[in-house]
């Protein structure tokens, strides 16, 4: 079941969101741009704002030492739907494990 964006947030103190991608790659860009559409109409210390490119883990410093109650990663991703179709994943991602962007062979 996944969880909506308002319960995910319900209590939180700190947001930090991250927008993912290449903007070499043409609509790949679409979390860096939401980040800077953002930096336009959100203005609260409660909010960071973060342009992760193509190597969001480069960012986690900054990130920690904001200290926010939830992250959101906004990225673009082929699932099989029509272009621009928006959609929520619902999962957990362990702190204690290493995560990176690229993919691993």
């Amino acid at each position: 079941m996944p969880l909506e964006l308002s319960s995910f947030l319900k209590g939180a103190d700190r947001v930090a969101i991250v927008g993912v991608g290449s903007e070499m790659r043409g609509d790949d860009a679409a979390g860096i741009e939401v980040v800077r559409r953002l930096r336009h109409k959100l203005k609260s210390s409660k909010v960071l704002l973060v342009e992760g490119g193509v190597a969001p883990e480069n960012f986690t410093s900054n990130i920690r030492r904001f200290k926010p109650s939830h992250v959101i990663f906004i990225d673009a991703t082929d699932f099989g739907a029509e272009h621009w179709v928006v959609s929520s994943l619902n999962f957990m991602v362990s702190l204690a494990r290493s995560f990176s962007s690229r993919a691993r062979r």
